[in-house]
């Protein structure tokens, strides 16, 4: 960040509780920088969001510009949970919020000072007060950006439908919370509901909450519902200007297991969507695999779990479809799902048991947490809506997002722009180019004058028509920090070269199987240094290379 060895770089914190609006530098200072690190390989522009002392906050951007901004109260859930996880030294009231834009595998320094009545006119336009609730005397409301619209029952709070503004597809669509109780052992089996374990003691869910408060602000970059579903379940659902989906933030717990009831919560998404039994899930967030409700492949499946036997892990993405409309969750950590009925899907958010499950953690799963209430969870799923023909397109790019998140770091600053300008790179990128939509840069490691890279086509065959075709790219001149001069290709893990790779090869005697091999490609031998990588569908390559860093002579091998 420096652009002078000598220079002591500023001294750079990470807040680890952002997610419920604690950020010491950011609450008690009156100036401070946002350094936003982008991991992926593309252009981003992710929305940042701060907990600030004073509504009257400023944002200038890497090269002085001033930001739009835009300024909410902190909700009376946040205020509580902070309070439930000890964080007691925060005490701000409002979040700011902004747009960053940060390069390709590099990052952006943006800057935030609080204003003064005597500040320049020209950032008034900039900045927004926390709004007040908005409501509509007809009996629905609605948050909407340029791309998405949700509806919600004014007398319920509850979700109705959602529209892609971009196709003009519309789906009727609720959520609610329910829990399953877990099963203590019975008749049946005695093996209990526990850690290692999902075994509800029936099919039936209870529904924890017919309502919900809500509160809607508006304002030019996020527009968002806050629903109060019950004593322990609030919810924010978000849509901010530009993005083609909706995000919900949820918070559940510490669940109540008072009556001697343990209690797996989900929330469930019911839609006019028709499914025919089928949904999808995610395999280690590559594939997509076609899940059928009470139903195996390969074999007579003899249905004794019937709720526990139809559910998938989720580990980033769940969806269903018909010809007309796909809709699809995407989870910020690896969860369980299922669809029960045509439909609907539902995702598992939280749980808390009373008896083990004898799996060998030996203690049930009850964890009390901080405060000795039980454990508190917060997380976010994101919904799309659209044509199946356009979905994959969709939630791939959006995937890679949520896995990947923008890193930020921040400082408090005492020096005016132009000072700290003239010490630090503000905007930095490592690459000299994009990488196109379908590649993903899956590793990119140095090691004095070598590098590990794996490049990986994102998209599987036929799940879009441009993205899903192969694609070639070049490492020639692709780094900002170092040139690539010759590379050799590895197998997937590094620790043999390819050409040394001897698959085991299955005689599997089958009309497709004789197709394929048939069609296969032979390998062919490759220059050291030839750049160009050519990916299929769902391949992933690895390269050793040799590299040249940029004003700096070869390093000497180290044996």
């Amino acid at each position: 960040m420096a652009k002078n060895p000598e220079t002591k770089p500023p001294e750079l914190t990470f807040c680890d509780h952002l997610n419920i609006s604690v950020c010491t530098v950011t609450e008690e200072s009156k100036s401070f920088t946002v350094t936003v690190y982008n991991p992926l390989a593309r252009d981003l522009t992710p929305y940042v969001r701060l907990p600030v002392a004073m509504a009257s906050m400023a944002v200038f951007g890497p090269q002085g510009t001033a930001v739009e901004t835009q300024v909410l109260p902190i909700s009376d859930a946040t205020k509580q949970l902070r309070k439930n996880q000890n964080q007691t030294q925060s005490n701000s009231s409002f979040e700011l919020v902004f747009m960053a834009k940060v390069p390709a595998l590099g990052f952006a320094t943006y800057f935030v000072n609080s204003t003064k009545a005597k500040s320049p006119s020209a950032l008034k336009k900039f900045f927004r007060p926390a709004p007040k609730p908005a409501y509509t005397d007809s009996g629905e409301v609605s948050i909407e950006n340029e791309l998405v619209k949700l509806t919600f029952s004014q007398d319920t709070g509850h979700l109705t439908s959602m529209t892609d503004l971009t196709s003009k597809v519309i789906t009727a669509l609720s959520q609610a919370f329910y829990w399953y109780n877990g099963s203590m052992g019975n008749d049946s089996s005695r093996q209990p509901s526990g850690a290692y374990i999902f075994r509800p003691n029936s099919s039936r869910v209870n529904l924890i909450s017919s309502g919900s408060k809500m509160e809607i602000f508006k304002g030019p970059l996020v527009q968002e519902v806050r629903q109060v579903i019950s004593p322990y379940i609030s919810q924010v659902i978000r849509l901010y200007a530009g993005q083609r989906h909706a995000e919900f933030e949820y918070t559940v717990g510490p669940i109540p297991v008072g009556d001697g009831w343990g209690k797996e919560v989900i929330t469930r998404f019911d839609t006019d969507i028709k499914s025919d039994q089928l949904y999808y899930t995610d395999a280690n967030g590559r594939e997509m695999q076609e899940r059928k409700r009470n139903y195996r492949p390969t074999w007579k499946l003899d249905i004794t779990e019937p709720v526990a036997g139809n559910y998938y892990p989720v580990n980033s993405r769940m969806y269903i479809k018909d010809s007309a409309k796909q809709l699809t969750v995407l989870t910020d950590r690896s969860l369980g799902g299922s669809s029960m009925k045509d439909g609907s899907m539902e995702i598992m958010l939280h749980r808390r048991l009373l008896v083990d499950d004898k799996r060998g953690v030996g203690e049930p799963l009850n964890e009390t947490g901080i405060l000795g209430k039980g454990l508190i969870v917060r997380g976010k799923l994101c919904l799309t809506l659209a044509p199946p023909k356009s979905s994959g397109a969709l939630h791939r790019e959006l995937g890679e997002k949520l896995l990947l998140e923008p890193v930020m770091a921040f400082a408090p600053n005492s020096l005016t722009f132009k000072k700290w300008t003239s010490q630090f790179n503000s905007l930095h990128s490592g690459m000299t180019r994009q990488l196109p939509a379908n590649v993903h840069l899956l590793t990119l490691e140095t090691m004095q004058d070598t590098a590990l890279v794996r490049v990986e086509h994102q998209y599987e065959a036929g799940e879009d028509p441009k993205l899903s075709q192969p694609v070639n790219i070049s490492l020639a001149e692709l780094f900002t920090d170092f040139d690539i001069e010759s590379m050799t290709e590895m197998n997937l893990s590094a620790n043999q070269l390819l050409k040394d790779k001897k698959p085991l090869h299955w005689n599997i005697k089958s009309k497709k199987n004789v197709e394929e091999n048939k069609t296969k490609k032979k390998r062919v031998h490759r220059a050291a240094t030839d750049m160009n990588v050519e990916l299929s569908p769902m391949q992933i390559r690895t390269f050793k290379a040799i590299i040249k860093r940029h004003g700096i002579s070869s390093y000497t091998n180290i044996h």
